[in-house]
Parts: C-alpha cells; sequence; structure tokens
C-alpha cells in the first residue's frame, strides 16, 4: 500500500481523520485471483464488508485510478455508508495501469 504518501495520511490524521488504508483484490499484499472474475461492485462490496468488519457506519472515501471507480460504485450500492467522495485520476477509457488501493477515511468522534 504506498500509492498514498505517509505525510499525506499524517496531514489527514492530524486534521482529525482516522485514516484507512488497504489493498484491493489482487493487488499487494491481498488474495490474488489467478482467473479474475469479479466487478468493480464485488470491490465495493468489499469496501463496505471492511467498513462492517471495523464498526464504521459511514465513511468519507477517496480513491485513486481504479479506487475512484470503486468509491463511485460505492457510492451507488451502498449509498448509506459514505459521507463524502472523492475520486483522483479516473478513467473512462480501458484501463492499462495496474489496480491502486482504495482507502477510507472518517472523521474522529464521530463528526
Amino acid at each position: 500500500m504506498i500509492g498514498w504518501r505517509a505525510g499525506l495520511c499524517r496531514q489527514l490524521a492530524d486534521a482529525g481523520f482516522h485514516v484507512l488504508r488497504f489493498d484491493n483484490r489482487d493487488v499487494g499484499l491481498s488474495q490474488k485471483f489467478p482467473e479474475g472474475g469479479y466487478t468493480l461492485a464485488d470491490m465495493a462490496n468489499d469496501s463496505a464488508g471492511l467498513l462492517t468488519a471495523l464498526d464504521i457506519p459511514a465513511a468519507h472515501v477517496v480513491g485513486q485510478s481504479v479506487g475512484g471507480m470503486i468509491a463511485q460504485q460505492l457510492a451507488l450500492d451502498h449509498p448509506t455508508r459514505k459521507r463524502g467522495r472523492r475520486g483522483t485520476r479516473r478513467r473512462s477509457r480501458r484501463i492499462r495501469t495496474p489496480l491502486r488501493a482504495t482507502h477510507l477515511c472518517r472523521r474522529s468522534h464521530g463528526a
């Protein structure tokens, strides 16, 4: 999970956010799926599942590249789980770059 610089994450934490960074399927140290066969909706469900597992009802969601598309899908499929969404460098044409991790943040103390 090196797509987001530690300094940026530190700035977000200093501003009162809890920062969660995780690798999507087939990226970094996550589970590998040799045959593929999953969709953006599956990956958005993974993100919603992580929020559930961590007992986070809703979060500000930031995604880079494919992570931005996953953030959009999360907003569509799980609208109550997002407080805000920000995508960077999303692509509408065929994807030719590796998948990037999605990042979820939430304000401290339920703010």
